[in-house]
Formats: C-alpha cells, sequence, structure tokens
C-alpha cells in the first residue's frame, strides 16, 4: 500500500499460481495519478514474487480502461502477449 501522510493513496494485490505470479488488482487515487505510484507497487510486488523465485508475472487488464491502465503496465516492462474481446447481450425487456 502506499500512503501519503498516512493516508491510503495506492494499492497493489498479487497472488502465487503454480508457475507464474498475477497482479490482482491495482489501484491509485484519481489525485495521485501521474506520479509514479502505480509502477513503484507493481516494481515492490514484482520483487517480493522474485523473492520467492517467480519469475513470470501476468495481469489481465481492460485494454479500454479510461484511467491509462495498459501504459502503466508497460512502463513497468510487462507486454501484451494476448488478446481477446468479451461480448454480452443485454438483457431482454
Amino acid at each position: 500500500m502506499a500512503r501519503d501522510a498516512g493516508v491510503p493513496v495506492g494499492v497493489v494485490t498479487a497472488s502465487v499460481g503454480e508457475d507464474r505470479g498475477w497482479v490482482d488488482y491495482l489501484a491509485v487515487a484519481a489525485s495521485h495519478r501521474g506520479r509514479g505510484i502505480g509502477p513503484a507497487l507493481l516494481r515492490r510486488s514484482f520483487a517480493m514474487l522474485a523473492d520467492r523465485d517467480v519469475r513470470r508475472v501476468l495481469v489481465s487488464v481492460d485494454a479500454q480502461n479510461p484511467t491509462g491502465a495498459t501504459s502503466v503496465y508497460e512502463r513497468v516492462g510487462m507486454r501484451i502477449v494476448n488478446r481477446w474481446d468479451q461480448w454480452e447481450r443485454p438483457p431482454s425487456r
């Protein structure tokens, strides 16, 4: 968790599954975006996973996310390895 004057402003959770790690959740308060908090949290989670001998880390992210999430992952060295579309039929009336 990242804090500013004791107030939480960012959080990341990660988990280990078989031979890889997963970034489960990353969030930075809108008021603190653009300050490098997201990348710092990700790098810290990568280091903690590496301490557990986990070298591969994955994340699933909505590429259309209006916060620009994909660029945060790219800045820390992650790259796209798969893309897919999710379709939904609206409920009938």
